[in-house]
């Protein structure tokens, strides 16, 4: 049986604002698949806010790969994404500082939950593959850690 760690509290705004919420880890990310139905001639998969997905939607991106490659390397300061691999697949690798997880997506109905202060990153198959990513925020570029060690740096400030 896997023992969770320990939740850590964090200070997202400032330390005299008095809002707190637990620091997420590798723990909280969650690999879920959508409910779907299929005929001989199509298959739906769904997704919807408040049961599989545990945010409101306010964004949505579809990443197409040209190539083999490898995208994301950030992390996010409030953001809490949700991704599903369309067409092809791809590895999401995911990081907390001290531990990384790693899911492979290859099917429209898995759907990877990754909450805010985590480091991910995704390898992408080849040039076919879609990304679709779900977000609880607008883009703002300033909500993005773009740097490993920045991350880290962040990532270990918010925490007391």
């Amino acid at each position: 049986m896997h023992k969770q760690a320990p939740k850590v509290m964090v200070h997202l705004a400032n330390k005299d604002s008095g809002i707190r919420l637990p620091i997420k880890t590798i723990d909280d990310v969650r690999l879920v698949r959508a409910p779907f139905v299929f005929d001989e001639t199509a298959e739906l998969s769904i997704f919807q806010s408040g049961s599989l997905i545990p945010f409101d939607i306010r964004r949505i991106f579809n990443v197409h790969a040209r190539t083999t490659t490898k995208r994301g390397r950030h992390a996010h300061k409030l953001c809490s994404q949700a991704m599903s691999c369309l067409v092809g697949g791809c590895r999401v690798t995911v990081e907390d500082g001290t531990r990384r997880g790693s899911w492979r997506l290859e099917h429209p109905s898995q759907l990877l939950i990754v909450p805010p202060l985590l480091w991910c990153e995704q390898d992408y198959d080849d040039s076919s593959t879609i990304l679709m990513v779900m977000c609880d925020s607008d883009y703002d570029e300033d909500e993005y850690l773009r740097d490993y060690e920045t991350f880290r740096a962040y990532r270990q400030s918010v925490m007391f």
